[in-house]
């Protein structure tokens, strides 16, 4: 098997010589895309104006690929019309399946609820096509091969066929899921989390041979592991195009009491480890203000002279059983209406920091849903991508709030 890697682009500060950006192709697509994106999903919420400058700012950084998957028609239309006048210039990844179902995020295999917020996800965007349609959250193999028999497949392949999209994708967390897509024939483009909790590395082993091929052979791995470089491996045979999300694991990695490495990693080291791994083509990143939009360009500078990620790891004491929420969401809806990101993302910043009395406990206690309106149905648990004890976070934050 040839191993290629498609990083061949750079864009360069003419004036000050140095490094902006760099870009790759979409696997064999031919499409050229800054490895480092932007995740779109911090801006729900946001007024326009600061949508605006968010987006204004990743596209003179020289980010030109944003992945788009949120439902909800303000952000939708704030996207769209900050992307004004600009819309060749930018790759777009839309989702199909993110729905809004009784006013929350939701997930819908209903052909025509995936059609309508398609369809409006093309009106609000202000385009008649998406660079990369998506089918979204699919994390079950019975749910993918439904998906692969049935009618959403065909209209994917449909979309592709009159250029409304360009390649179709596929985002998931479970291996299995992603390697049966990818040996279907189906997708170009995978979307998978990727960043060294998930990867779950063993202390004993040596964390550069995640990404050589024969030393990834040799059983001493956790079985996870092996899996995973083989979809990785399986990414670069078949010539798909590998995007990282979660690269920052939800925050969770930049906060030492929360990451279980127990050491503080940057932005920029994600960042780093996500590229490391050649199958990758793009970091997608989640930023929620210019400042943090801005430090993403900080990465080409800041990387020749900082601490190597894979140093720092292995310096590290790893505690596999730490990992925490990663504030995705995609255990919605919610039959109380709680915000489950939200609420536990307050909790866990409120406990490490000065207790339920601080200012964000106050965000918690605004809440109109909170934790103590929890009733133990674990339909959240069963939807978590990542094995989240989520009714028991809800136990343990209300007693911390109090409610």
């Amino acid at each position: 098997m040839v191993v290629q890697c498609f990083r061949h682009y750079f864009t360069t500060n003419k004036k000050q010589g140095v490094t902006i950006i760099k870009y790759n192709i979409l696997g064999n697509t031919g499409i050229k895309v800054s490895e480092i994106g932007l995740g779109c999903e911090h801006l729900v919420g946001l007024q326009y104006k600061e949508v605006k400058n968010i987006v204004d700012t990743a596209i003179n950084s020289g980010i030109n690929f944003l992945d788009i998957f949120m439902a909800e028609a303000s952000v939708r239309s704030n996207i769209g019309n900050a992307l004004a006048g600009r819309r060749k210039d930018i790759v777009i990844q839309g989702h199909l399946g993110a729905v809004i179902n009784n006013n929350q995020p939701a997930v819908s295999r209903d052909l025509n609820s995936v059609k309508s917020f398609f369809d409006d996800f093309l009106t609000r965007m202000k385009t008649d096509y998406v660079d990369i349609g998506y089918l979204h959250f699919v994390d079950r193999l019975e749910e993918l091969q439904i998906i692969l028999d049935g009618s959403i497949a065909k209209y994917a392949l449909s979309l592709k066929k009159s250029k409304v999209i360009h390649l179709i994708g596929l985002s998931t967390h479970n291996i299995d899921v992603a390697i049966t897509a990818i040996n279907s024939g189906l997708i170009d483009c995978l979307m998978f989390p990727i960043n060294p909790a998930f990867d779950l590395m063993p202390k004993s082993q040596n964390i550069f041979d995640i990404f050589d091929k024969e030393k990834h052979a040799v059983n001493n791995w956790y079985t996870m592991q092996v899996e995973r470089q083989k979809l990785y491996d399986l990414c670069l045979e078949k010539e798909i195009a590998l995007v990282a999300m979660k690269p920052l694991g939800g925050g969770m990695l930049l906060n030492k009491q929360l990451s279980p490495f127990q050491i503080p990693l940057s932005v920029q080291q994600c960042i780093e480890y996500c590229l490391s791994n050649t199958a990758v083509t793009t970091a997608m990143v989640g930023c929620k203000n210019v400042n943090e939009v801005a430090n993403l360009k900080q990465y080409y500078n800041i990387i020749k002279n900082h601490t190597n990620v894979f140093d720092a790891l292995a310096s590290s004491s790893f505690q596999k059983d730490k990992l925490n929420c990663m504030y995705c969401n995609h255990c919605l809806p919610c039959p109380q209406h709680i915000d489950i990101a939200a609420v536990i993302k307050y909790y866990d910043i409120a406990r490490v920091s000065e207790g339920k009395h601080n200012y964000i406990a106050n965000h918690y206690f605004n809440l109109k849903h909170k934790a103590s309106d929890c009733i133990k149905c674990y339909k959240c648990v069963e939807r978590c991508p990542f094995g989240i004890k989520i009714v028991d976070y809800m136990t343990n934050i209300t007693e911390f709030f109090g409610q």
